[in-house]
């Protein structure tokens, strides 16, 4: 262990002036628990407090963090090393191929925002408790922990990774070693709690990070709150032993610190009450609408410290229209989602470049799969012209229909061509041409029986009527669905939207009790995490789209074992291409994201566009942003917090209220307006 006891006092801003930075979103954090939650805006909050081995850069490139160092080897070099195999299931080392052992070599002098060293037991236990039995009950990172077969620590600065499969034991040469987007929690904390807790209980108090930030006492009341969250500067971050003069921490270690005393997020229900808030200098800095951005773009009055920006955001954000592909849904969801006429039909009948100028005003790219974009350039993929013919068997295999298109062509909209492919393939008009649904016929039954065993029965006579699924909270959502809905009724697929709250989404998304939905989805640089998401291995967790098949299998298992760099990439574009033509998985759009920050207070924003990983966006672990900006502003005094105490490793925080405001919960009429009026009394006070 790192031996660390003394006792300092250091003054947080007392009476003094408090640099405080203000962000809005226009969705408030769902948990403040780094294992439940899954809006993107509850990643950059655990970016600010907890830190992972490995983080990104502002140009998107890895950089040592918890983890100063680290590389791969296989099981006689490991055992040449001193480690034992005794216990393993594969107690041979020859068992383990090149790459299915990694080693981190951790940063010296790390603590906990308690006092508390950090050390390798944190990483091992973190790990650990992921796995095994209790690897259903941890699914926030499973994408990675599916692979993880055991992590050792090997001294208080060392831990060795072992990677297998899950379910065979077989280890497993891991590719994305490298980027192992996991939060690190302290053992300290947690090691005397039920296996369980973190994945299921914890609601984030106390959150002890090594991040830049820490919350307060309060994180728990706010999250339920939903108005704001609080972060304050981590003593421990960069801070001087008073004792012995060293420096020491995370930060100290990469020379990094921040300006910032305090950072609050500000949550909205309505995205024109935020850019109120920032034009007026409320907020310095928001994510904001493409609307409000190209209206700001254009207005010669807004305020001079207002800066705009438009980009593909570093998350690697997409717009996805699914039709669940689950053959085993319930028997209530239409079996003629399954047909592969039918989801190429649709996915003929998605006008891409409408949904991007008409709902996105033209800040997108149209879509082609969900494992990157072009801000991730070393795994992007589009589509090429070479071409690609897609045809439909009876099933004595006599072709019923086929075309031949340029592989960029080959799913791009065209309402005659997906007409002509349900017509051929067995359909035919249930009413007026052109604008009611299809009805299967004796083909398309003898088709479906041939290919999923569908009894014909169960398929003559059915029409091609589904609800798509909708999250009601997202505007731009809502009028998406009623466009598709307008749309694919021309090619005779019926669709009616059925809106429903967060919460029933993900119960009948997760269980595959529906027909079609929209979704989205970001993910990490590496391209293992969103190619893990349509496999059989993440069905009924991760997979939205219910598609389970051997093919796609394959190829991802191919790419998160190759460690050539080369080989691997045209590994991960075989998915791309499984995924843009499934038909199942219709990625609409990569949109633009659009912010709005003031210079008044805050300067060296930086160039988001060449350097996307800058943005506010950022959620692997420290970002950048919060590192490098520089307060010129006349700051703001807050006193109800003097000092912490730090007293043999333990934060000791004397709270002298001199005045107290006691936040309630807001109500449904309550307007954003009255928040904001309740902050700026709160401040002058």
């Amino acid at each position: 262990m790192v031996a660390f006891a003394f006792q300092t006092v250091i003054p947080v801003a007392a009476q003094e002036d408090k640099k405080i930075l203000h962000i809005g979103f226009v969705e408030a954090i769902d948990s403040a628990n780094p294992y439940l939650g899954i809006l993107d805006v509850s990643f950059v909050y655990y970016g600010m407090v907890y830190g992972e081995l490995i983080e990104v850069d502002a140009d998107l490139n890895p950089i040592p963090s918890l983890a100063e160092s680290w590389w791969y080897m296989d099981g006689n070099t490991s055992f040449g090393l001193g480690q034992d195999f005794s216990e393993f299931l594969h107690d041979d080392p020859a068992d383990w191929p090149l790459g299915s052992i990694w080693e981190y070599n951790l940063t010296e002098n790390v603590f906990w925002s308690d006092g508390e060293p950090f050390t390798a037991e944190d990483v091992e236990w973190t790990l650990n408790i992921q796995i095994g039995a209790n690897y259903m009950t941890y699914w926030s990172y499973q994408p990675y922990t599916r692979w993880i077969h055991r992590a050792v620590a090997v001294d208080d600065l060392k831990v060795r990774v072992f990677f297998s499969d899950l379910e065979t034991k077989e280890p497993f040469p891991a590719a994305f070693g490298d980027n192992l987007d996991i939060y690190i929690m302290p053992k300290h904390i947690f090691a005397d709690k039920p296996a369980t807790y973190l994945g299921y209980e914890w609601d984030g108090k106390p959150g002890i990070g090594t991040g830049a930030f820490m919350p307060t006492d309060n994180i728990a009341e706010e999250v339920i709150e939903g108005e704001r969250v609080t972060v304050l500067k981590n003593p421990y971050y960069n801070f001087q032993d008073e004792n012995t003069g060293e420096w020491m921490g995370l930060g100290y270690a990469y020379n990094r610190s921040t300006e910032i005393d305090m950072l609050r997020f500000k949550f909205f229900t309505e995205e024109s009450t935020l850019a109120l808030a920032v034009r007026s200098g409320e907020l310095d800095a928001a994510e904001i609408g493409a609307t409000t951005y190209l209206s700001w773009l254009a207005d010669g009055n807004r305020p001079e410290a207002m800066n705009l920006v438009s980009i593909l955001p570093s998350t690697g954000f997409s717009k996805v229209t699914s039709i669940n592909a689950y053959e085993d849904a319930p028997g209530t969801i239409s079996p003629l989602r399954l047909d592969p006429a039918v989801t190429r039909a649709a996915s003929l009948a998605t006008n891409k470049t409408y949904i991007k100028d008409q709902f996105y005003k033209g800040l997108a790219m149209e879509g082609y799969h969900i494992v990157a974009t072009p801000v991730w350039e070393k795994w992007w993929w589009e589509p090429d012209a070479t071409d690609s013919t897609f045809y439909i068997n009876d099933s004595l295999g006599n072709n019923l229909f086929s075309y031949t298109k340029p592989l960029n062509e080959v799913m791009s909209f065209d309402l005659k061509l997906a007409r002509e492919l349900l017509l051929a393939s067995g359909y035919s008009w249930s009413g007026e041409v052109g604008n009611s649904a299809m009805i299967a016929g004796p083909a398309v039954a003898d088709r479906m029986e041939h290919l999923f065993g569908i009894h014909q029965d169960e398929i003559i006579g059915k029409t091609l009527s589904f609800e798509l699924l909708v999250d009601y909270s997202d505007l731009k959502d809502r009028q998406i669905a009623e466009y598709i809905g307008s749309e694919w009724v021309k090619a005779g697929i019926d669709i009616t939207p059925e809106y429903v709250d967060s919460a029933q989404w993900s119960a009948r998304t997760y269980s595959y009790t529906y027909t079609t939905l929209l979704t989205y989805w970001s993910g990490d640089l590496d391209p293992n995490y969103l190619c893990f998401i349509p496999t059989t291995y993440s069905l009924f967790g991760w997979n939205e789209f219910g598609v389970s098949t051997p093919e796609y299998d394959e190829l991802y298992l191919k790419q998160a074992g190759i460690l050539d760099y080369e080989e691997r990439y045209d590994a991960v574009v075989e998915c791309c291409k499984w995924q843009y033509l499934s038909g199942s998985i219709i990625t609409t759009v990569y949109p633009y994201f659009c912010y709005a920050y003031n210079d008044g207070e805050w300067t060296n924003w930086g160039n988001w566009t060449e350097r996307p990983g800058l943005s506010i966006s950022h959620f692997w672990g420290e970002a950048p942003l919060w590192l490098q900006l520089e307060y010129v502003g006349g700051g703001e005094t807050d006193i109800g917090m003097t000092m912490i105490t730090l007293a043999a490793g333990v934060i000791v925080i004397v709270a002298v209220a001199a005045t107290a405001i006691i936040l309630k919960k807001r109500k449904a009429a309550l307007e954003e307006k009255a928040i904001l009026e309740e902050e700026e009394k709160e401040l002058k006070d």
